[in-house]
């Protein structure tokens, strides 16, 4: 090569160089050429995130990104948009449509990250027929429910149910698990409503002793070596009763009105003037959680609800809903005309409804897009018709499961444009509805059938 062309050569790369280099810099910024304009615009992008992975990726109908079906995929960055609003779409062959029209800023990027992709076909079985009430133990392990005549108990996964052995002619009531291996079994014998704590661990029934004058209205499984018992009699007096002797329960307070417990923490009420009390059961110190007395009564008919990490809600016998505020040490009122509340199992969210509206309530910060700050209350869904209960989707805690005119139904949280809500299945009598977190079936009762399905289907 001669010198001359060297020279040359060189001078090329240089200029290519000296005019590519910032190029390169305002395109990694963000900067893009309007070929309309021919202005350069600063862009941003959209970070999609989706269950089940390996999706098409759509911007404003343009393909854009295939995810892989990979468990180390990450989601799909789609960068270059211009400022404003596109329409993101995502599909996936055997699955329903997502879509949400987002706003796009400059130099920022918009993230889904929650995307829930329901399946085409939903298949649902019959778990039990001639169901009159079912439940799960704490960690859903195990399920049990009551028909006419009999209990039926089993353990994970779910496929032999054993018979609880009851007297004849003695007919099963409510049954509530205690924990993971004790269920309270009420039930009718000639007349006289009789009540029993089942050991499935020991698979033996031990019936709980009662005076003639003092009945137990609700009683709860208390966690300890032995087998103990809180109770609430209709002399308003909660007992610590040990079930093997039972003869002498020992006080644990009076003038009470409704009590639960919450693994190791135990709240109670008392009658008017209506005072809210939590109990340690490990260090056995107790806490006036507020300082003055609560306007609403808390009967039975009331419920306390505690999360994982101490939040605290009521709902009272008028069903005006509470939620309790550490800095103030009150129980301040949310809403009135409440038929249905829960906490998420991340401890982030309340979901509330009335007849006709699913609310939720941020109990911390979101930092993760779209944002939420503590404090923040925001309506879900709204029908003419009535919603009969709600349940969190707990597979990612960012969607909510309800029935309503008949149909069990799926909407997600992001109220970023429209929520994307899905029809699951037909529920002809809507009853009850349990998600659970063991097998990731949605349980259900459809009249006396109890009957579950899946979304999970990869």
């Amino acid at each position: 090569m001669t010198p001359r062309r060297r020279k040359i050569y060189f001078w090329i790369a240089a200029a290519a160089f000296a005019f590519g280099t910032p190029l390169l810099i305002l395109y990694s910024s963000g900067w893009r050429v309007d070929f309309q304009s021919f202005a350069l615009i600063k862009t941003g992008g959209i970070f999609i995130n989706t269950f089940p992975r390996g999706v098409k990726v759509y911007i404003d109908d343009k393909l854009e990104k295939e995810t892989s079906a990979g468990i180390f995929s990450q989601g799909a960055l789609v960068s270059g948009l211009k400022q404003g609003n596109h329409t993101a779409m995502i599909k996936k062959d055997g699955f329903r449509d997502w879509a949400k029209k987002l706003a796009v800023s400059a130099n920022l990027v918009t993230e889904a990250r929650n995307i829930f992709l329901v399946p085409n076909d939903i298949k649902k079985e019959t778990a039990a027929e001639g169901v009159n009430d079912f439940a799960f133990s704490d960690s859903h392990a195990r399920l049990a429910y009551a028909t006419k005549d009999a209990i039926y108990i089993s353990q994970f996964p779910f496929e032999k149910f054993e018979q609880i052995a009851l007297e004849k002619n003695e007919q099963p009531g409510k049954i509530f698990f205690m924990g993971d291996d004790h269920l309270l079994v009420e039930t009718l014998l000639n007349n006289k409503l009789k009540k029993y704590l089942y050991d499935a661990g020991a698979g033996e029934m031990i019936p709980l002793k009662e005076d003639i004058e003092e009945q137990y209205l609700k009683a709860r499984y208390l966690p300890d070596e032995k087998i103990r018992l809180a109770a609430l009699s209709n002399q308003n007096i909660l007992y610590n009763i040990d079930i093997s002797s039972q003869n002498e329960p020992n006080i644990i307070a009076k003038d009470i009105s409704n009590f639960e417990i919450f693994g190791s923490m135990l709240i109670y009420a008392t009658n008017e003037p209506t005072i809210v009390y939590e109990k340690n059961l490990d260090t056995g110190e107790t806490e006036q959680l507020i300082k003055t007395p609560l306007v609403g009564d808390l009967g039975l008919g009331s419920k306390i609800l505690r999360s994982r990490d101490g939040n605290r809600a009521l709902i009272d016998d008028k069903r005006t809903l509470y939620i309790y505020n550490h800095e103030t040490q009150a129980f301040e009122r949310l809403a009135t005309s409440i038929v249905g509340v829960s906490f998420s199992p991340d401890g982030k969210k309340l979901i509330y409804q009335n007849a006709n509206e699913i609310y939720a309530y941020y109990l911390k910060d979101i930092k993760i897009q779209p944002y939420r700050t503590r404090g923040d209350k925001e309506l879900i869904t709204r029908f003419s018709k009535p919603i009969v209960n709600i349940e969190w989707f707990a597979y990612d805690n960012e969607h909510v499961l309800f029935t309503v005119d008949k149909i069990l139904k799926l909407t997600e949280l992001d109220g970023r444009d429209q929520r994307n809500t899905h029809d699951i299945t037909g529920v002809e009598n809507p009853s009850r509805l349990v998600y659970n977190s063991t097998d990731d079936y949605i349980y259900f009762m459809d009249g006396h059938l109890l009957k579950r399905t899946t979304l999970l289907v990869e």
